[in-house]
């Protein structure tokens, strides 16, 4: 009735890992009574507890907010369309730890995310929209990815950004010139941040994490901010970055 109705709603549960695909049905009957508007942000509120299963979130629309405290299976938030998926850590040790597992975000089209912790491999890709926040990702990650920005709080795995065509990532490495060393493509360019707009959109999507993870690395950041550009990479793809100059917008 909150859906058809449009009104707020907030619920709790323990969930395990043999639940899969949580939040699936209540965002597909959101789209099936609003269409593709979906409902406001966080109209609809899931928080969850436990070890999650496969898809968390997947496919999740504007107005759902999935927020997990746990860990979660592989493909979290596959396909998500709108919606915010949150995967918080039990408690503060978890934050080094992997917290999410392989292929999350995969085929993502818009909405938000926020992963306290490490997620496995292949993380966001074919990504086309959605803005994400990570602390750290396995092999693979941002292959093909197409649109969206991402944050990531760490390290990366081999194989990062190939085939990558659009979108940005601003990677917080522990060693930045190895970082470089290890991963530059010929179709990436490592930049720094320098424009007062794009240090804004950064630190919002650093303290919206800390909203909703209370992340110590996004806290750790955000308490030195001034100093940001000797601590990230922005990795853009060269094509991507000539293209948005030509129309004239400022990444």
């Amino acid at each position: 009735q909150s859906i058809e109705n449009g009104e707020t709603f907030k619920g709790q549960y323990t969930i395990n890992n043999t639940q899969r695909n949580v939040g699936v049905i209540t965002g597909s009957y959101i789209t099936k009574q609003h269409g593709s508007k979906g409902l406001p942000k966080e109209t609809i509120i899931a928080e969850t507890m436990g070890h999650a299963g496969q898809s968390l979130g997947a496919f999740a629309p504007k107005g759902l907010l999935i927020h997990h405290t746990g860990d979660a299976n592989d493909y979290v938030g596959k396909g998500l369309s709108g919606g915010t998926v949150v995967v918080k850590a039990p408690k503060h040790a978890r934050e080094n730890e992997i917290i999410a597992g392989n292929v999350c975000f995969y085929g993502a089209s818009s909405g938000k995310a926020y992963i306290n912790g490490s997620a496995g491999e292949r993380f966001c890709i074919r990504n086309s929209g959605v803005q994400a926040v990570v602390e750290g990702i396995g092999d693979h990650g941002l292959e093909y990815m197409t649109g969206g920005r991402i944050i990531i709080l760490g390290d990366v795995g081999k194989n990062f950004g190939q085939g990558m065509s659009g979108g940005v990532s601003y990677v917080f490495p522990s060693d930045v010139a190895q970082f470089k060393a290890q991963n530059q493509l010929e179709s990436l360019d490592f930049d720094a941040i320098t424009v007062d707009e794009e240090r804004n959109v950064v630190k919002d999507m650093l303290e919206a994490h800390v909203k909703y993870t209370d992340s110590t690395k996004a806290k750790e950041i955000l308490a030195d901010f001034n100093h940001i550009a000797d601590k990230v990479v922005k990795v853009i793809p060269k094509d991507y970055k000539l293209m948005m100059q030509k129309i004239d917008i400022q990444l």
